[in-house]
């Protein structure tokens, strides 16, 4: 799951996706002997009503982003199922999976909570303005997390749990952290953001073959140009939080126009593979061919821009709501090619 407020992933990203310099989650966790104390001074200093607490929980949890989590499991549920779908079971898998997503997007807050108020686009999250305290979201993040995992090994099957709590954990302990030192954590963050199909897929089956990867390869892909033209809009944002991403680091804009041109081009080869791998028949061809102008043509426009009066952000804009669509309509088209096959 990404620094997007989109679907990054458990998140997307690269591309959904602040504290201090060296902050991890373990470094930032109280430790056992002031947990009792953080704890008392939560109930204490308690900032704001009942009802505002919710909205801040409702908000940490992401909850309009993550419900793209729970589709896309339930997508990769479905095409991953070779009979008639065991409704009553896949409910029972997506309640886990919602937990996981909102306890990540709960620990993500947490660990990013000083960076988080630096930026402009994220200063209305419920820890920058204080409609949380910390450990209420840390407590939240955690209880939420292992609730994700303990449910999916229980409904899922082994491999399915694997994956969530993989998902999970490279989210929250590896991609989170490493946003404030390298952009390439753009690559990072894109293998979670990119799982979440796997989990419906493995819980439906019991296993993964090439259509699931391809599906896996297609969603790491898209969420470069996307987290690219999120950046390019905040790079300001993500300068002044001294967040390392391509396009802050780009002032004049070639490498990020460039780096947005090749990967949507690799986007477009990645959206070949269901049909390359046999699984898939000539409705998705021809599907595959048109979200492969959806991608390319806003990509070009915004490139060409980069150097224009206004920077590129109308045309960046454009990329970033063309990629918005591309995932729902993705799984659309693999689901009416599985129905029509």
């Amino acid at each position: 799951m990404s620094r997007r407020e989109t679907p990054d992933s458990l998140t997307s990203n690269p591309t959904n996706t602040d504290v201090s310099s060296d902050a991890t989650l373990t470094q930032d966790s109280p430790s056992i002997e002031s947990w009792n104390a953080l704890a008392s001074r939560d109930l204490v200093e308690s900032p704001t009503s009942l009802s505002a607490k919710l909205q801040g929980f409702g908000d940490l949890s992401k909850i309009r982003v993550n419900l793209l989590v729970v589709f896309v499991v339930a997508v990769g549920y479905f095409l991953g199922s070779e009979a008639r779908v065991d409704v009553s079971h896949l409910m029972l898998c997506l309640v886990p999976v919602a937990l996981l997503a909102a306890g990540a997007s709960a620990l993500n807050q947490y660990i990013e909570r000083e960076t988080d108020a630096l930026m402009v686009r994220t200063q209305r999250r419920p820890l920058p303005e204080k409609r949380l305290r910390p450990f209420a979201a840390l407590a939240f993040g955690l209880t939420f997390g292992i609730l994700g995992v303990m449910g999916l090994a229980l409904v899922s099957g082994e491999i399915a749990s694997l994956i969530g709590a993989g998902t999970f954990l490279s989210y929250v302990l590896v991609y989170t952290p490493l946003k404030r030192k390298s952009p390439h954590a753009l690559f990072v963050g894109a293998v979670p953001g990119a799982l979440p199909p796997l989990i419906g897929w493995a819980a439906a089956s019991g296993d993964l073959n090439l259509d699931a990867w391809a599906v896996f390869a297609i969603l790491f892909v898209w969420q470069v140009p996307h987290f690219l033209a999120i950046a390019w809009l905040y790079r300001k944002d993500y300068q002044s939080a001294g967040i390392p991403t391509f396009p802050s680091l780009d002032e004049n804009g070639k490498s990020t126009a460039q780096l947005t041109i090749w990967t949507t081009l690799l986007l477009v080869a990645t959206n070949f593979l269901p049909f390359a791998t046999g699984e898939r028949g000539v409705t998705f061809f021809i599907g595959a061919v048109l979200l492969s102008l959806l991608c390319i043509l806003p990509a070009l426009k915004f490139a060409a821009e980069i150097h224009g009066e206004d920077r590129g952000i109308k045309s960046a804009r454009r990329v970033v709501h063309a990629s918005i669509l591309y995932v729902p309509l993705l799984f659309l088209l693999l689901v009416i090619d599985k129905l029509l096959g």
